[in-house]
């Protein structure tokens, strides 16, 4: 989510629509350090590095960007769909000790924060 952010900032005209983006790109980077803090309390290792999915989130935005700012944000909002139906399942899980649930409830209402943020500006252009 952390790039798709970046490409989408890049490419969106509104200052004030950038202004939020960065915002919600900083919560992110917020989340992916503490969501690595709790994977080393349980003795995991953090995954480092782009996956696919990361690539075909920023190839959505760069596609986007031909055709204006309305639809770039439409496709940030099928990647805050899809990271908010990962956080509602992480948040479901029953084997999470309580401090990954605290972390994982608060980036889930940040991303819905996001998710409904995206809604009601696509709603407005």
């Amino acid at each position: 989510a952390i790039h798709a952010y970046e490409v989408a900032i890049s490419r969106i005209d509104n200052s004030e629509h950038q202004r939020q983006l960065a915002e919600f790109k900083e919560d992110h980077e917020r989340h992916t350090r503490e969501l690595d803090s709790v994977v080393r309390e349980l003795h995991g290792k953090p995954v480092n590095g782009a996956i696919l999915s990361h690539v075909v989130a920023a190839g959505k935005i760069a596609l986007a960007d031909m055709m204006g700012d309305k639809t770039v944000l439409k496709a940030m909002k099928t990647n805050a769909d899809d990271t908010n139906k990962a956080y509602e399942r992480a948040a479901s899980r029953r084997d999470l000790p309580p401090s990954a649930v605290r972390v994982i409830q608060n980036a889930l209402g940040d991303e819905r924060r996001h998710r409904d943020w995206l809604e009601k500006t696509i709603a407005a252009l």
